[in-house]
């Protein structure tokens, strides 16, 4: 069979050889082998038809395949140090990706205001300490500030919910506002606007000191109501870079840290705390009443004091500190129940003793006082001693009936006694000791026969004095006594 076209009789389209019917006109085709024996046919009239010609479409490109094998054997080719520093690069181009993404929005002071907020609404206080620019101390941390936000906690409003905006563009929010309601004054507002001073809320601060870089307006609800709330939260931008490449921002502490404060105790106070924070090394000088604690910084509010001593009771006392350059002193000087008890048994026997030592005519250096060794501060003795020891001869003399025969010491009879604490210097730790006395006694007169005659007396009353003062050799001596001679002073003298 003949592989050339069939031309179409009637319309004159090349056809396939192997085709019957035409392509463009369906007229049926007459092959050459059947144009030998076929009767000759006259020509059928036909209305001229138009040729449409279709024009050849360029065939799909080949896909490309890829011969993974030559590919495996390239890389396996390259030597591998160039692997080692490509992967490297790969990496570290990550990395660098990754280290100025993540530090740019850590150190962004939009998000250092919304993390400080959100810190305090959770209650994480520790967490919102770190976004202050301050310096640690022995009384300004994060755990401190956490207990003194938790003292604080019940006065602060629960925040149901808040949003956070630049306060530069609220200021200029508020402007344009102003600016827009003011019509057709806008113009002049834009001419004059040196001259102009729009005064905005209160809460929008201006920026006038210069550390201050950023401030951020805070809009929050609290539970229960519907009215907003503002606060202010200002930035300052640090001199350091974070991570070398970054600007960072602190929030800034406004009122709530007092500088330079002052704590006064008694002198010899042991085991002083604030807040539970022991505080050491008090100045302590001679001429000064108290041990002085000297505090760089402490947050303003509400604080707890505790101090201790040798001979007070110990003492708990709430102080508030307001503000920077305070001076609180706590005042202790109720002695210990067990030493006031131990003074007042002192005194009781120190009495006894110089009463019978007077009524015997005893010598003083026999009584066996236990006399301080502080050093008096009088012009006219030297020691306290001497001065005690002349107290008694004269007492000891005034009760001498060879000398005075008015008063009988034998029938002398203390009846009652109340010793008490009757004052106590907490600086110089001295005190005194006061006895009521009710005590009975005769007097002796003679009669016109120049006889005498005994005239008993019965619950006179007077009081005497024992002062004592400690030190570390002695303890609590005898340092004084005083009222002795208003024994019988109507016929004392």
């Amino acid at each position: 069979m003949s592989n050339q076209n069939i031309f179409c009789t009637a319309c004159g389209q090349a056809n396939d050889a192997q085709a019957n019917f035409c392509i463009n006109c369906s007229a049926q085709l007459i092959k050459p082998e059947q144009q030998a024996t076929a009767a000759p046919v006259a020509p059928i009239e036909q209305a001229p038809v138009t040729q449409t010609v279709v024009p050849p479409v360029a065939p799909a490109p080949a896909k490309p395949q890829f011969d993974f094998k030559k590919i495996i054997e390239f890389f396996k080719a390259i030597p591998k140090w160039v692997k080692i520093g490509a992967c490297a690069l790969v990496v570290l181009i990550i990395g660098v990706i990754v280290f100025f993404s993540v530090g740019s929005s850590v150190n962004n002071p939009q998000n250092v205001a919304e993390g400080y907020f959100k810190a305090m609404v959770t209650g994480d206080f520790e967490a919102a300490y770190g976004y202050y620019a301050m310096k640690d101390s022995e009384l300004v941390n994060a755990k401190a500030y956490a207990a003194y936000m938790q003292a604080q906690e019940d006065d602060m409003p629960e925040i149901v919910s808040y949003t956070i905006i630049d306060a530069a563009q609220a200021k200029n929010a508020i402007a344009d506002e102003l600016k827009d309601s003011l019509g057709d004054l806008a113009d002049l507002i834009d001419e004059y606007s040196d001259d102009i001073d729009i005064t905005m809320p209160s809460d929008l601060k201006t920026l006038t000191e210069p550390e201050v870089t950023k401030e951020y307006l805070v809009t929050y609800y609290t539970k229960d109501s519907t009215t907003p709330n503002t606060q202010v939260i200002t930035l300052v931008k640090n001199n350091k870079k974070a991570w070398l490449f970054f600007d960072s921002y602190d929030v800034k502490a406004e009122d709530f840290v007092a500088e330079n404060f002052t704590l006064q105790v008694e002198k010899g106070s042991t085991d002083v705390t604030i807040d539970g924070f022991a505080l050491k090394d008090p100045i302590s000088e001679d001429d000064e009443s108290y041990d002085i604690y000297k505090i760089d910084k402490i947050f303003t509010g509400e604080h707890e004091v505790v101090a201790k001593h040798k001979f007070f009771e110990d003492v708990t006392e709430d102080i508030y500190v307001y503000g920077s350059d305070e001076t609180k002193t706590i005042y202790n000087e109720e002695l210990k129940t067990a030493i006031n008890d131990e003074i007042i048994a002192s005194a009781q026997a120190d009495f006894d003793t110089v009463m019978a030592g007077a009524a015997a005519g005893t010598k003083f250096s026999a009584l066996g006082l236990n006399i301080t060794d502080k050093k008096p501060d009088l012009a006219y003795s030297s020691d306290y001693d001497v001065m005690i020891e002349n107290d008694y001869d004269d007492l000891t003399e005034m009760w001498n009936p060879a000398a005075v025969d008015t008063f009988d010491r034998t029938d002398l009879v203390v009846s009652d006694s109340d010793f008490d604490m009757y004052n106590f210097d907490s600086t110089n730790l001295t005190c005194e000791i006061m006895a009521d006395l009710t005590y009975n006694y005769s007097t002796v007169t003679t009669d016109d026969k120049n006889k005498q005659v005994k005239t008993p007396k019965a619950d006179e009353t007077t009081t005497v004095y024992l002062t004592y003062g400690y030190s570390d050799a002695k303890g609590w001596a005898l340092q004084d006594i005083a009222g002795f001679y208003e024994i019988g002073e109507e016929y004392s003298w």
